[in-house]
């Protein structure tokens, strides 16, 4: 509510290591990359820094990535006052875990840019320590109570991770290493003589999955169909999608689905309902069923929807039913008279 991220349909797994001052310890970090890559997070955003090598750090992102897991790091935050003590450039001053880049090729190291396609001015930079820029300064983000603006390479981060969960969940033939060469290839120039990175380029999601897209395999297409049903006073009646891949696939076909509300609603149309459709290989078919609700009111061009979200070995063409209903209930009109009062009754 209030802004969206770069990859809306993403599921988050929030894990917390630091306090409210921002104080923790690499082993709690080094513990939350563990759980998460245990409980299937592809990707993980890492918006926090250190100066001090950890041999503990790099052997938990090896890990990592032998579970093709890619690792998003913020380059961190220096001075433009005090550069001679806190140097910006990452190459010189190291700051982790940003800068394990001796890690095998799962770890994306983000610096800040502005609004104007500027590094941002308190960005720390790297000519081979810091892979590319995002947008940084003055993000409008969720704050507890609300929402706030707020700047820092924590901010840019996460745009590199959302861009990374988008391309993936479109091309998820892609390794971990391929999406980080997908992403660093199709930058925008933003170079700056006096802050260089490895790419000298700002983020670029569109550019990035126009490119995976290109990589990836031919893929069979998802489509889904419209559909009208009639309530049935007293009976059971459920709205039936036919599901359909453009061609039988040699692999398993996934893809999650769920209702959601237009004129037509829970409380008084339709059943919510929600899941996953698997086509095992050589089945084109499948079918969701919906559960309407019949209630006695006239209703006039009802309607809910029905969406296909997150694909796997497939790609959507028409992910959106919408489902229309008709109601059989017949309206009939009495009229009474009392003294010089007429009323009208609908039922």
């Amino acid at each position: 509510t209030g802004v969206i991220g770069v990859a809306p349909n993403v599921k988050i797994m929030a894990l917390k290591f630091l306090d409210n001052t921002g104080f923790g310890y690499t082993s709690d970090a080094i513990l939350a990359l563990e759980y998460a890559v245990f409980n299937g997070a592809q990707i993980s955003n890492n918006s926090y820094t250190d100066t001090v090598f950890e041999t503990p750090m790099l052997d938990a992102i090896q890990a990592a990535a032998d579970e093709d897991h890619l690792f998003v790091a913020a380059a961190g935050n220096g001075t433009q006052i005090l550069w001679w003590v806190f140097p910006n450039d990452n190459d010189a001053s190291p700051r982790y875990p940003s800068s394990y880049q001796t890690a095998p090729d799962n770890l994306i190291a983000v610096a800040a840019s502005d609004h104007n396609d500027n590094y941002a001015a308190f960005s720390n930079y790297g000519a081979t320590s810091v892979d590319l820029a995002a947008p940084g300064e003055n993000i409008l983000s969720t704050v507890p109570g609300g929402h706030g603006y707020k700047s820092g390479t924590s901010m840019a981060a996460p745009h590199v991770a959302g861009a990374a969960a988008l391309v993936w969940s479109a091309v998820p033939s892609l390794t971990a290493t391929e999406l980080k060469e997908v992403l660093l290839n199709n930058t925008d120039d933003i170079y700056d003589a006096g802050k260089p990175t490895v790419t000298n380029g700002r983020l670029n999601v569109n550019q990035s999955l126009v490119a995976a897209l290109a990589l990836s395999p031919t893929l069979p297409e998802l489509s889904i169909d419209d559909v009208t049903v009639s309530e049935d006073n007293g009976g059971s009646v459920e709205a039936v999608f036919t599901v359909s891949l453009s061609a039988a696939s040699e692999q398993t076909v996934t893809v999650d689905y769920a209702t959601a509300s237009g004129t037509a609603t829970t409380t008084d149309d339709y059943v919510e309902t929600f899941g996953s459709l698997l086509f095992d290989p050589g089945v084109v078919v499948q079918y969701i069923s919906v559960p309407i609700t019949d209630y006695v009111l006239v209703v006039v061009c009802e309607n809910f929807l029905l969406n296909l979200i997150t694909p796997q070995n497939a790609r959507i063409i028409d992910g959106l039913s919408i489902v229309s209903f008709t109601d059989n209930d017949t309206a009939t009109v009495s009229f009474g008279v009392a003294g010089s009062q007429v009323y009208e009754a609908t039922g």
